[in-house]
């Protein structure tokens, strides 16, 4: 979220749809789905929720320089200067109220997206979903919205360059894999390749795993020479992760809910055990501890999951198919 300053959830108003967290049929357990876990996430983000609330807000129609009523670019995109900045969204420089589409270009040389394109591309969806619903959206995991989450579109032969009659990459003898570099503005460390269906393709995913392992190590270390950072690996998230994600949930709703750390052992962990001696209530309060210890490890990972993007993470997985290789493993 923007303001880094701000406590979540404390510092933002609860979701009036909000399930009551003392009841635990109001919630349900969708396993190792982790395209339904990625959406109850996203819907509990007060970024996504303020940015549905300004979109839902504008109006359905608008009025055209000529004085007649067309459908607002609300679910669209610009269709002329008439438009009024209020359904734009750009970067910096700030937007004017005052400004039309045209007149920002004038006076920034960028002609700025609407707030619904703004939000898809935003939050990796085809279209803005109200946080209420129980629905996930349908998430962009093709490029539709231009922020593509693999499993990434295929590549065509038209879109290797041409060089002389020659498609501009290199093919290899072992397994004829041709490459081009993706666009670098769009992701330095997203890389494209196509194969030959005449060739046996268990050698060519063979080839390319090694090539590609080989990319990645090389990924992981910095550069400073070409400014680059290290990055870090995104792993598939482990099917035991999900054990605790609905109670997770429960207790992120109890305390936006305003709801005391009593309360919540209460409800979600019941009475505690009594000491079977007398030992000055050592035992009962060393309890309280170790569940108040758990709620805020629940918070952690909420936090992680809402706040820092660990939702579009589950979101890519969802799409990705496991390979035998890392199946073994487990």
């Amino acid at each position: 979220m923007n303001d880094r300053s701000a406590s979540f959830p404390g510092d933002y108003p609860a979701p009036p749809w909000l399930p009551d967290w003392r009841d635990k049929l109001k919630y349900e357990d969708h396993g190792t789905d982790r395209a339904a876990w990625a959406w109850e996430y996203l819907r509990r983000n007060p970024e996504y929720q303020g940015d549905y609330a300004r979109w839902a807000a504008l109006p359905d129609t608008d009025i055209a320089e000529d004085g007649n009523t067309v459908w607002s670019p609300k679910t669209g995109l610009t269709t002329g200067n008439y438009m009024p900045m209020a359904f734009c969204h750009g970067s910096e420089p700030a937007l004017s109220q005052a400004e039309t589409a045209g007149d920002y270009e004038a006076r920034t040389g960028i002609w700025p997206d609407t707030l619904y394109v703004y939000m898809c591309c935003k939050w990796g969806i085809i279209e803005p979903v109200d946080p209420a619903s129980d629905s996930p959206p349908n998430w962009d995991t093709q490029g539709e919205t231009w922020c593509e989450m693999p499993p990434y579109s295929i590549p065509e032969f038209d879109d290797f360059l041409m060089v002389n009659g020659f498609k501009r990459g290199y093919e290899d003898r072992k397994g004829r894999l041709l490459y081009a570099p993706w666009p670098s503005e769009h992701d330095q460390y997203l890389s494209k390749w196509a194969f030959d269906l005449r060739f046996n393709i268990n050698d060519q995913i063979d080839l390319l795993r090694d090539i590609l392992k080989e990319m990645q190590d090389e990924a992981k270390v910095a550069d400073p020479v070409f400014f680059k950072e290290p990055i870090d690996i995104i792993n598939r998230p482990s099917a035991k992760g999900f054990s605790t994600s609905l109670s997770d949930l429960r207790i992120l709703d109890a305390k936006w809910s305003g709801a005391s750390d009593e309360e919540i052992i209460k409800v979600l962990f019941g009475e505690p055990q009594k000491a079977r001696v007398n030992d000055g209530g050592i035992f009962e309060e060393s309890q309280r501890k170790a569940k108040e210890e758990r709620i805020k490890a629940a918070m952690r990972r909420n936090t992680k999951r809402i706040v820092e993007g660990e939702w579009s993470n589950l979101v890519q997985w969802s799409f990705l198919p496991q390979s035998q290789k890392n199946k073994a493993r487990k």
